[in-house]
């Protein structure tokens, strides 16, 4: 079915692609891990992008001994530099818990912690100045936590953007579960959106007016309306 075989072209560009961040963001220190997709769609019970799972959560959930990094398919919208960044955010939480062996997140509500942010100064990920975020009370601290940076450092960018893994499979791979999800960029603006169709109607929200992609569902190109 075409739409597997893209599925398992897509993971396998970003487990080549966790291989090379981990050395270039990571100093080589987190272990090798499997990039599996999940399907998701946007009517479940959140809009969760992608999610680390521990070996020891994956003992229990998929019999494996190995920690894996899901991806779900409501990411899969063609736009190149977020699925990476997604793949980076829930390696920070690989780091976190493998290489740290600290938390990434607030029990009592699940948000991000300083641990999480920390990290993610590390990578190129750019915050409120510290003063300002100390300055906030902690149970505001606890409850907003640190899931999105302000912005991004040059090199980190730089880095995504010429990581050297095949960014057509990347952009081409769109699912129509990505279709409703409502992204928005960091910060909360919402960004101008290009829309796209198929021959099944299926809906292709992107910032680029160039893409250029086929749908998994009818294999048909999407075309600008």
């Amino acid at each position: 079915m075409q739409s597997d075989s893209a599925l398992v072209r897509f993971a396998a560009q970003l487990t080549i692609a966790h291989q090379l961040l981990n050395e270039r963001l990571f100093r080589g220190e987190l272990p090798p891990i499997k990039v599996s997709i999940e399907h998701k769609k946007r009517s479940d019970s959140n809009n969760i992008l992608a999610r680390y799972v521990s070996s020891s959560d994956n003992k229990s959930l998929y019999n494996s001994d190995h920690s894996i990094i899901i991806i779900h398919t409501i990411a899969l919208d063609g736009n190149y530099f977020e699925i990476i960044n997604t793949l980076v955010h829930e390696m920070v939480h690989q780091y976190g818990e493998e290489v740290l062996h600290k938390p990434t997140s607030y029990r009592t509500n699940v948000r991000h912690n300083t641990t999480f942010r920390d990290i993610g100064i590390m990578v190129g990920w750019i915050y409120k100045k510290t003063s300002e975020l100390e300055d906030f009370e902690v149970s505001d601290r606890r409850r907003n936590g640190f899931s999105h940076p302000n912005d991004y450092t040059t090199a980190y960018k730089d880095t995504l953007n010429n990581l050297g893994i095949d960014h057509e499979i990347i952009t081409s791979t769109i699912h129509h579960d990505a279709q409703d999800r409502g992204f928005k960029k960091r910060g909360g603006i919402k960004p101008k959106f290009y829309i796209f169709t198929c021959r099944c109607n299926t809906i292709l929200k992107t910032e680029d007016p160039t893409v250029k992609a086929l749908c998994m569902r009818c294999n048909s190109k999407f075309t600008l309306i």
